[in-house]
């Protein structure tokens, strides 16, 4: 009777388990739907397909591609990597300027493998060297956009190529987001480097103890999130038609936003990579209703500001709540 009892508790607990990630998961969906009856209120096109795809096609779609790497790093590694805006921007030039002497393919090789160098770099030294993630990865955005101003002379450069071109006309951005949404999900959930990076999101002790190489994880999650930043700043840079230095300003802020928003832990260990597009949803839509309202950039940003620090904040108090070392 007693066995039968606890197998009952067992269940229910499990149930109760599942209720609550997916209610976590949901959390930031609701902020969503709320705004989205503020701004049918304000705007009763809203909602239409056209405003839809203008919304989402100014930037959201190359932020979710940069948000799917950032959020390996996050969950599973505590950390955060505030040189995105470089390497997006290395990618764009690099790839451009690749263009009329080793055509379209080999040029696309170049401005990926820039954005992966720079993560590798992260990697070995974040990893490896133990180096604080926030101090370094910041460096590296100055040190990188420095040296691609001395390279270019602080000019930015224009594509003639039709195949690079065309990347933003046929919607390749979103595909390629359908297709690293997929990856990241099979990857964190079924492979096993993948569960290595849960590990250490929960305990570096912990995982390197279980026999797990960090050193060589972080560097991987750094080049994969690299990777993806670099995606983005090419489709950025095929959208606006130019490389800039501007090409990735800001989208370190956002992209953390967006992840936190989301759910997704600073903590390392909590949080779920539809949180984290959900949360890119709400920035886009709360951008918008902003708009709407009224209110000007830079009172946005402010809001913007204020909201992140709260959201963290009561982040923090949850963790050092339930006992968590912070």
């Amino acid at each position: 009777m007693d066995k039968a009892q606890s197998t009952t508790t067992d269940r229910r607990e499990i149930k109760t388990s599942i209720v609550s990630k997916i209610m976590n998961a949901l959390e930031i969906y609701m902020g969503v739907l709320i705004l989205t009856f503020i701004g049918l209120i304000l705007d009763p096109l809203f909602l239409s397909p056209s405003h839809l795809i203008e919304i989402f096609a100014a930037e959201a779609q190359f932020l979710a591609i940069a948000i799917a790497g950032a959020y390996l790093i996050t969950y599973g590694g505590k950390m955060a990597d505030l040189s995105i805006p470089a390497i997006m921007t290395s990618a764009g030039f690099v790839t451009i300027s690749c263009l009329e002497p080793f055509g379209f393919y080999p040029a696309l090789l170049a401005g990926l493998l820039s954005g992966c160098l720079i993560g590798f770099i992260n990697g070995l030294c974040i990893g490896f060297l133990k180096v604080n993630p926030i101090i370094w990865t910041l460096a590296m955005n100055f040190i990188v956009d420095g040296i691609l101003r001395w390279f270019f002379e602080g000019k930015q450069i224009y594509p003639e190529n039709e195949l690079f071109l065309a990347i933003n006309q046929k919607s390749i951005p979103f595909y390629f987001l359908i297709f690293i949404i997929l990856f990241f999900h099979f990857f964190t959930k079924s492979s096993r480097c993948g569960q290595s990076v849960l590990m250490i999101g929960a305990s570096e002790k912990v995982a390197h103890a279980s026999g797990v190489k960090n050193g060589k994880t972080i560097t991987l999650m750094f080049v994969l999130s690299s990777l993806c930043s670099a995606i983005a700043g090419i489709c950025y840079c095929s959208s606006a038609k130019l490389a800039t230095f501007n090409t990735g300003a800001g989208y370190d802020f956002k992209v953390v936003t967006a992840i936190v928003l989301g759910g997704v832990s600073l903590q390392g260990g909590k949080g779920y990579l539809s949180g984290a597009i959900g949360g890119l949803i709400f920035i886009t839509f709360l951008e918008t209703v902003m708009v709407l309202l009224g209110i000007q950039i830079y009172e946005q940003e402010i809001i913007k500001g204020v909201m992140f620090i709260g959201v963290v904040g009561f982040g923090v108090h949850l963790a050092k709540k339930a006992g968590h070392r912070v």
